[in-house]
């Protein structure tokens, strides 16, 4: 019944949204809603164990379940011709009347921020080695030893370069060799590169955002942000130091991301009549969105 509610009568959610008052209130009542629909943390299971543990309530570097896994009986993988034939595409391709590639990749991207499969020996797919958070880590690294490597140390930048006119995060190695102020910094599948790829690898918080081109523009977007949002800082409060600009711009970003993620990929995604907002929390958005990012 909620589904099809908020599927149908545009008009009437139309006209509801033009009260700002009514529209918070919807906006909460369908947010905690939407929420609401899958238990709360911490599920009674976890990839840790098909029971339910002390340690599998509280060691989040396993991720949590809202299924029991499957019995042995069932778990015969199929054929992998069969499973080719579902992947095969055929006929001719339809183009999506909404979406382009951007779309996967911002969707591919946020969520590598908090899905993060355990890469460190041995294996374990079971493992997520993500800190459960909203947090940036696909440009700030998720331990702060990695994000102190990717600082400037001054007016609370992130090291860049400027190619072509324009601002870059600084390069990871030179002549193949990861530089002395990047080490700890990792790269996936790093040992399989060129000396000539390598040497084009961009030093940022994350393993994964040299691995596709998607990645990489996000992460250079929002790196761009951060040091435009550091600049105004320090023009608007000179006696702030490096740490309290750095902090201050970083939370800003964080805030801008969840108003993206709100504001344009949900509502993007979703098939209601009413669009789901952020509240700004006080930030004076105006001045610190980017007019590319700007869509109102």
């Amino acid at each position: 019944m909620e589904t099809y509610v908020t599927t149908h009568f545009g008009p009437v959610w139309n006209l509801l949204q033009k009260s700002r008052r009514l529209r918070r209130v919807i906006n909460r009542i369908l947010v905690n809603r939407a929420i609401l629909k899958m238990p709360t943390r911490p599920n009674p299971l976890s990839t840790m164990a098909p029971y339910t543990s002390w340690a599998s309530l509280t060691d989040r570097t396993f991720d949590s379940r809202h299924l029991p896994p499957a019995p042995e009986a069932t778990r015969d993988a199929p054929a992998v011709e069969r499973v080719a034939r579902l992947l095969a595409r055929n006929g001719p391709e339809a183009v999506c009347p909404k979406s382009t590639v951007l779309f996967a990749y911002f969707a591919q991207w946020f969520t590598d921020g908090f899905l993060r499969s355990d890469r460190s020996a041995p294996k374990d797919p079971r493992k997520n080695a993500s800190n459960h958070e909203i947090d940036l880590c696909q440009l700030y690294g998720l331990t702060s030893a990695v994000t102190k490597l990717i600082r400037l140390g001054e007016d609370g930048l992130l090291k860049s370069q400027i190619i072509n006119g324009e601002e870059f995060p600084s390069y990871l190695c030179e002549n193949g060799v990861i530089k002395p102020e990047f080490q700890g910094l990792g790269v996936v599948e790093f040992n399989e590169l060129t000396v000539e790829q390598k040497n084009r690898l961009f030093a940022m918080g994350s393993d994964r955002v040299n691995s596709q081109v998607g990645f990489g523009l996000l992460n250079v977007l929002f790196f761009r942000e951060h040091n435009r949002i550091a600049r105004l800082l320090v023009a608007e409060y000179p006696r702030w130091d490096d740490e309290r600009i750095f902090c201050t711009a970083r939370n800003i970003l964080n805030v801008l991301l969840i108003k993206i993620v709100v504001g344009e990929y949900i509502n993007h995604i979703a098939p209601y009549h009413f669009k789901f907002f952020c509240r700004s929390c006080g930030i004076p958005e105006r001045a610190l969105v980017p007019a590319e990012l700007d869509g109102d």
